[in-house]
């Protein structure tokens, strides 16, 4: 299971990706950032401000994997929950928008 070592929400001075949604973060944005150690390695997973609320859902949703979940996890989450109409559905779909895919792309 990925240790969390650090959270932040800095301000981006340069372009980044959201690891969740593949969306662009852009120079000025805010964004939540956290820094992880998993099997040895420390890394930085970056969130634009639409998916930063989702991590754990999505987490929950995966089964709390030991490795942490990824963008593919987020975009399967997404797919599911607006086929459902559930009730996290706009959330879905604002991610599906976000990694520029439809419903029927992403299918």
């Amino acid at each position: 299971m990925p240790i969390c070592l650090r959270e932040s929400n800095p301000v981006a001075r340069k372009a980044h990706h959201c690891d969740c949604c593949t969306g662009r973060i852009e120079p000025g944005e805010h964004y939540s950032r956290s820094t992880n150690l998993y099997d040895g390695r420390v890394y930085d997973f970056r969130c634009c401000t639409g998916c930063a609320g989702l991590t754990s859902i999505v987490w929950d949703w995966a089964g709390m994997p030991d490795e942490g979940v990824n963008c593919e996890d987020f975009i399967e989450w997404a797919q599911g929950e607006d086929e459902s109409d559930g009730a996290h559905a706009a959330k879905a779909r604002a991610l599906l928008e976000r990694a520029g895919l439809s419903l029927a792309e992403s299918l």
